[in-house]
Order: C-alpha cells, then structure tokens, then sequence
C-alpha cells in the first residue's frame, strides 16, 4: 500500500542529509536556495544531480541560465540555511550579498567559508513527481581549507555529525 505524504515525509525526515545551498543567476540577481537532496551521480565524466521543486523560482531560473553552483555548507551556516529555505529571500534578495560571499569566474554566487563549492552546468533534467532532478555536468570544485564540520539535516532540525 503507498504511503500517504504525511508519512512518507516524516518517515524521510529521519534521513540524515549535507546541507548545500544552490545559487544561479537570476533576472534581478543571485537565485538561492537551500537544497538537502543534492548528490554525486559519476566520476566520468563528473556529474551531480539536485533535486528541486518543481514551482521553485531557482529552477526557472537556471534553466535560463544554464549554470549553478553548490556550496556545501558547515554548521556555523544554520542561519544561512533557513534564510534560503524561506520566502522572505524572494521579498529581500539583496540581503545574500550582506553575507560572506562572492561572484566565481563565472559568475555564480558562492559563500566563501563553504566546506565546498562546486560549479556545474546544467548537463540534463528529469521529472520526478513534484520535482525535477536537474544533473550539472561539473566544471571545477573548491574544497576549502579548515576543520568545520558539516551541516546535517536530521528529523526537520539542523545539527552536526557527531565524532
């Protein structure tokens, strides 16, 4: 018997998950979002795969770019993260850039204490349900210097992974 979605998102929560914020450019500036489904897919060639809603403004967004970024983010970003996941950022979108951030060579808004930033162009996109898994061919990685520990989602709270 399929589950209800009521149970099958609660039963999900409990699925520890990284934390990334997806950027790309957008009409009126950087597009943000915070994204726990995001994966590697193949080292060759090097491919990742986001899972994004399907109503979500980034998605229109980097279909019309055809670029994007991911920044892993460590647990000094729990503010960052709920920031991205709200819709108060489509109301203040300006407010990303009072964040440590910068453009990339390409372009891309990337945080520049994230554990990693990878940079991708959309390689393909596949609907699934109520979201599209877009797949970006990987052009370059930065995995940053330091000893932060990562950012998990776990039973809809954010933490970090115990040692």
């Amino acid at each position: 018997m399929t589950p209800d979605a009521a149970t099958y998102r609660a039963a999900m929560a409990r699925l520890v998950t990284g934390v990334t914020v997806l950027t790309t450019r957008g009409e009126a500036g950087p597009e943000v979002m915070t994204a726990s489904a995001v994966t590697s897919v193949s080292l060759e060639p090097p491919l990742l795969l986001a899972s994004v809603g399907v109503r979500a403004r980034w998605l229109r967004a980097v279909r019309s770019h055809g670029r994007f970024a991911v920044n892993v983010l460590a647990a000094h970003h729990q503010e960052i993260a709920r920031w991205c996941a709200d819709a108060v950022r489509h109301r203040r979108p300006e407010e990303i850039m009072s964040r440590r951030v910068s453009m990339s060579q390409s372009g891309l808004l990337t945080f520049d204490d994230a554990l990693v930033v990878v940079e991708c162009s959309v390689h393909d996109e596949h609907p699934a349900g109520d979201h599209v898994l877009v797949l970006g061919a990987v052009a370059a990685v930065e995995a940053r210097e330091g000893e932060a520990e990562p950012l998990v989602y776990f039973d809809r709270t954010y933490g970090t992974v115990l040692t």
